[in-house]
């Protein structure tokens, strides 16, 4: 995956064993916009949308996360609440989880993982 491709075996491992396994069907929501960010997603298998509703009424689809795609880390990053709703959009999601804690650690401990998380979110902003 591509954001663990910088990492060691040691640094993979470490971050790895510390995920959970999570399952959801379609139209599940994952995370909800607004809500504190207590965890960090990565996509296993299947498809996220990203939505967001900010000021307007009716959310609006401003992504599609795969297999390989992470999200959460935001909130997580910034310690401010979710900035989106991400909902299952295929039949079967799965997706590994870090806790605040775990993340906060991996991140502090593994300057590829800090750069990469990092990357990705300022792309994002």
């Amino acid at each position: 995956m591509e954001l663990f491709k910088h990492l060691t075996p040691g640094e993979i491992t470490n971050v790895a064993e510390k995920m959970k396994r999570r399952r959801y069907r379609q139209n599940d929501v994952i995370i909800r916009e607004g809500d504190l960010g207590e965890e960090f997603f990565l996509i296993g298998q299947g498809s996220v949308d990203v939505l967001k509703r900010g000021a307007a009424p009716a959310a609006r689809n401003v992504a599609t996360l795969r297999a390989g795609d992470f999200f959460g880390e935001g909130a997580l990053m910034a310690d401010v609440p979710r900035n989106a709703t991400c909902t299952a959009a295929s039949e079967q999601v799965e997706v590994f989880v870090l806790d605040k804690a775990d993340f906060t650690s991996a991140v502090n401990t593994s300057a590829s993982f800090k750069e990469q998380i990092q990357s990705i979110y300022f792309q994002r902003q």
